[in-house]
């Protein structure tokens, strides 16, 4: 086919894929300042096992009493970093902000990371209040129910502290929202000419010379000019 052919089925049906077009852009925008991941909180929080006492009062041992706390406390982060992920820490959470829904709505969305001891917790929300408000309902929890926490981890001489108070931000930065929303554009874009060939190709109407020597197979031995103005063209004389 002609290039100028693929130009006449996109020109017949150039609504749909400004509509397709449009909805994404407006889909894409709304996901990205309003969708569940919009916004997100950051808690760092030191996880540690203090160094027994016998060991600061100079008690000869056969092994570094201090490197096993540092193991111990490297440890206790890993099994942290999963037990905030648990339906009974979210239920805690949840709790704490006195609403109810789903549990699972939190531990769904808390991710972690640990470097040695220290603990990142971030939550995703979809606006800026409610981040904050879940951060801050982490850290809360965190300090109140620590000690059930470690008792559950069988590590009763461990020590939670929150080192930084939630920080809340976009879940993403301009460029990167810029381009999630360009791209989503551009699928709904594609799917729009997509959507618009398909139909032409299981269109029967006869247009054009082309389109009924393509369908029957047959050569064109006439044809009738189309209406001008509700006038069909004059005869040219010779």
């Amino acid at each position: 086919m002609e290039l100028g052919h693929y130009l006449d089925i996109v020109r017949r049906r150039w609504w749909l894929v400004a509509l397709t077009t449009l909805a994404a852009l407006l889909v894409a925008g709304l996901l990205a300042y309003r969708g569940a991941s919009a916004y997100k909180a950051t808690v760092r929080v030191a996880v540690s096992v203090p160094v027994p006492q016998d060991c600061l009062v100079g008690q000869q041992r056969e092994y570094d009493c201090n490197y096993y706390a540092w193991l111990a406390s490297e440890y206790l982060a890993d099994d942290l970093s999963e037990l905030v992920r648990s339906r009974a820490f979210a239920e805690d959470v949840g709790a704490l902000l006195g609403e109810p829904f789903d549990p699972k709505s939190i531990s769904d969305v808390v991710r972690t990371r640990k470097t040695h001891r220290i603990l990142s917790i971030t939550v995703a929300a979809n606006t800026f209040d409610r981040a904050h408000r879940l951060g801050n309902a982490i850290v809360e929890t965190l300090r109140t129910n620590s000690g059930k926490y470690l008792a559950q981890l069988a590590a009763q001489s461990g020590q939670v502290v929150v080192i930084d108070p939630p920080e809340t931000q976009r879940g993403d930065g301009p460029a990167a929202v810029a381009l999630e929303i360009g791209l989503r554009t551009l699928l709904g874009l594609l799917f729009g000419l997509a959507l618009v060939f398909a139909l032409d190709y299981f269109d029967p109407t006869l247009r054009n010379e082309r389109d009924v020597t393509r369908t029957l197979g047959l050569p064109v031995l006439g044809e009738i000019p189309g209406l001008h103005n509700g006038r069909r063209p004059a005869a040219t004389r010779g």
